[in-house]
């Protein structure tokens, strides 16, 4: 069997942007499955989740 299994670790940069999408794939499976419609502040919410994700990613490997 040797190496037939190999653990792949992600960094924790990673895995904070993974769970920051997690609530913005929520709202949009909201929308497509229930026919929710969003708000305003729902919008700003997504740009700012949007602009914490690039600020994560584009930072993350200077800390």
């Amino acid at each position: 069997m040797g190496n037939a299994y190999r653990r792949i670790y992600i960094t924790s940069v990673e895995t904070s942007i993974l769970s920051s999408i997690e609530p913005l794939t929520a709202m949009v499976i909201s929308v497509i499955v229930f026919g929710t419609s969003l708000g305003y502040w729902q919008l700003v919410g997504v740009f700012v989740m949007f602009v914490c994700i690039t600020w994560l990613s584009v930072g993350g490997g200077k800390a």
